[in-house]
């Protein structure tokens, strides 16, 4: 399929987000310097849009929204005492996601992320492999390290790290459970949102989550796919239920192939995935799985101690320290802990409204929201805005409902 210019700019310009808000090699930079960054990103949009007079189309609910999560940012801050400079650090985030979702669709824009999370599954696994076995040409690569000191090889489009215990496909991200999270939010809209659900996608999406070795990502997987294979029961036509059991084909085919993968891996692959987790339910040592169970324990606690206007983001971060889970993820959580009742209720509803919307039965689409929360819980998106914009894409339609049928006929061309 032939890519026109404007095309090209729209795919750069969905890419830096999701680089800027998700890079392994960015994350050594301070958040002042990434709003710098969002602010660039920001100007080239203007640009292209005063260069094919494209409208960016700001709905009233939206806006209603987007100020009263400024207002209660604010007032967040002032109760918390965190300062302006953090004040502009969040608003700021918030705001290019709102202008993201202004600027694109939904539709358009859900169609070339699912493009472009392919382009970036092909490219690293491209490198994963060459890693497994040419490691060699791999460390010919630059070096680029993280915030805590990490060393990865850089291929532009991929990092990946040779010297721990485990090679682990991560992409651009900072570290594999972020790469599950795009893979299976592409799964999830691949499968629910186009007619031709394109069988080549679910192939290379199964493979590069199976090269993640991520837990939380194995199990969204196999909640989209449980979900699609529920949803395939209520086919009628006959040219559905073929396509339907081709990819019904592909899915047992590739869930086979997770098996044989598996039994195959060494010990440390395994304790990676599954091992950790039934060691903590044995034993209660803590381990990875205890220090996310506390990421979810402790921000509750939290924000029923400051229910209104919540914790702020740097005491939260103060808190992950202080009980040694680290991180603020559990992201469906923590926008309560952070922000209070108002923003986490609308964050998460948000999220909700957009995954009723989807092409299938209503148990089906309350079963994908919940896939969707868990493909988010395992990292920190409190603030990310290649997340945020979802939630604003779910209050598109409240006032204005989007039209499905019409979005699901449509082919995905890639």
């Amino acid at each position: 399929m032939k890519i026109n210019k404007r095309e090209k700019i729209d795919y750069v310009i969905i890419y830096l987000l999701l680089y800027i808000s998700n890079s392994f090699t960015l994350s050594i930079f301070s958040g002042t310097t990434r709003i710098l960054m969002y602010l660039g990103l920001v100007i080239i949009m203007v640009v292209s849009n005063l260069a094919r007079d494209r409208n960016i189309r700001i709905r009233q609910m939206n806006l209603l929204i987007f100020i009263f999560i400024l207002l209660n940012i604010t007032t967040t801050v002032l109760v918390n005492e965190e300062g302006f400079k953090q004040l502009i650090i969040t608003t700021s985030l918030f705001f290019v996601a709102f202008i993201y979702s202004g600027y694109y669709s939904f539709r358009y824009f859900i169609e070339k992320y699912i493009k472009v999370i392919f382009f970036l599954s092909v490219f690293s696994l491209i490198i994963y492999f060459l890693a497994l076995f040419l490691p060699e040409l791999i460390m010919k690569l630059p070096k680029s390290h993280n915030s805590v000191g990490i060393i990865a090889y850089d291929a532009i489009f991929s990092t990946i790290i040779i010297d721990g215990y485990l090679i682990r496909n991560q992409s651009i991200f900072w570290e594999p459970g972020a790469f599950q999270t795009y893979i299976n939010l592409a799964l999830i809209f691949n499968l629910f949102f186009f007619k031709e659900n394109h069988i080549r996608n679910l192939f290379v999406f199964g493979v590069a989550l199976f090269t993640t070795y991520s837990t939380t990502g194995y199990i969204v997987g196999l909640v989209i796919i449980f979900a699609f294979l529920l949803d395939s029961l209520s086919i009628n036509s006959k040219k559905s239920h073929r396509r339907k059991i081709s990819m019904i084909c592909v899915i047992i085919t590739l869930l086979i192939a997770g098996i044989i993968f598996y039994d195959s891996l060494p010990n440390n692959a395994k304790y990676q995935l599954f091992g950790k987790v039934s060691v903590y339910l044995e034993t209660g040592d803590r381990s990875s799985t205890s220090i996310r169970i506390d990421a979810i324990k402790i921000p509750i606690q939290k924000f029923l101690e400051n229910p209104i206007f919540g914790n702020g983001s740097l005491r939260m971060v103060e808190i992950a320290k202080e009980y040694g889970y680290k991180m603020n993820t559990a992201t469906m959580v923590n926008w309560f802990s952070m922000f209070g009742l108002f923003i986490g209720f609308i964050m998460n509803y948000g999220i909700f409204k957009l995954c009723i919307q989807l092409k299938c039965k209503k148990h089906i689409r309350l079963l994908l929201y919940v896939a969707f929360l868990f493909a988010i819980a395992s990292e920190d998106y409190v603030r990310n805005p290649s997340i945020l914009l979802f939630v604003f894409y779910g209050y598109h339609y409240i006032t204005q409902k989007i039209d499905t049928n019409k979005l699901a006929n449509k082919k995905l061309n890639i």
